[in-house]
């Protein structure tokens, strides 16, 4: 999405995304938490110990991570999927790659390389947590052929997620999302519509990467629901695009608050508004003729009777 519409809310949630990515790569890089289960050696903060010990200590991580972001989501609503899991943001950079491509702003192969480049940085992110991951540069090492088996399967395993798979993967099969849509049923962070200003340009509709109308999120039916959306905002970035010329606040807001269920049905509102928009249209094209009237000069004179 261009910059000039972006809104704050996607470049934080860019900006926490990158930060958490960082995290992960870093702490095992830099012996924080490390298991080397092809060297049989461990670390944990920076020095050397026992598996035991460097258990522990990584349960004691990813515990406290999950303790933190389940009372976030529980209070706020789907955070995890939407500013924090770096898988979805792979499939939604993907995504973003292919609507590019098809428009031509970027190189026809770009979605294939971006493809591949995830799939071979994601595998390295997670077996560097677990392994010496150099191992695969060095043919002579007793681990080289399994490890070198193993990483080119993780690799082709996450490039056919990233291309075949895609977003149905967060909005159908993810068993993290899942349990996250249950906890997060009385969120108070929500995507808030006004209709007076909609253009009905739909792009919000086709940039949810969850597949949702955020414009009926308000009535929180049971086709789009509030549990469903993670709040990456994208939406509100085209929206903002779209509306720019629309004066006053733009149709959709993220807003903190315990809305409740709308009594108005949006989805009928949004249906009469473009039919209005069409009848316009048709109005807009067809030609309006004048009324041709007779302008020759009219004589009161009648024809002489023949004697």
């Amino acid at each position: 999405m261009n910059s000039k519409f972006r809104s704050k809310i996607v470049t934080s949630r860019y900006w926490v995304n990158g930060i958490i990515v960082v995290i992960l790569f870093t702490l095992p890089l830099t012996h924080m938490i490390k298991f080397d289960f092809l060297n049989g050696r461990f670390w944990l903060f920076g020095k050397e110990t026992g598996w035991l010990q460097t258990s522990t200590g990584f349960l004691g991580f990813w515990a406290g991570s999950y303790v933190v972001t389940i009372l976030a989501d529980y209070i706020y609503g789907r955070l995890f999927c939407g500013w924090i899991c770096s898988w979805g943001s792979l499939l939604r950079g993907l995504s973003y790659a292919k609507e590019e491509t098809k428009r031509k702003h970027i190189p026809k192969y770009s979605p294939q390389i971006l493809t591949a480049v995830a799939a071979i940085l994601a595998t390295v992110g997670l077996l560097n947590w677990f392994t010496d991951i150099t191992v695969i540069f060095q043919p002579t090492h007793g681990a080289f052929i399994p490890y070198f088996i193993i990483f080119v399967s993780l690799v082709g395993i996450g490039a056919f997620m990233l291309w075949k798979v895609g977003l149905n993967f967060c909005q159908q099969y993810c068993p993290i999302g899942w349990y996250l849509g249950v906890i997060s049923q009385k969120h108070v962070m929500r995507i808030d519509f006004e209709s007076v200003n909609c253009t009905l340009g739909d792009v919000c509709v086709k940039d949810c990467p969850m597949g949702l109308d955020p414009r009926l999120l308000a009535m929180d039916s049971e086709h789009d629901s509030h549990s469903q959306c993670i709040l990456c905002a994208d939406c509100i970035s085209s929206c903002n695009a779209c509306a720019a010329k629309v004066e006053g606040p733009k149709p959709l807001q993220l807003r903190i608050s315990p809305q409740p269920i709308l009594i108005t049905d949006l989805e009928a509102e949004l249906n009469f508004m473009r039919k209005e928009k069409i009848e316009k249209r048709k109005a807009k094209r067809t030609p309006t003729h004048p009324v041709i009237t007779d302008t020759l000069p009219s004589t009161n004179v009648l024809p002489t009777q023949k004697k």
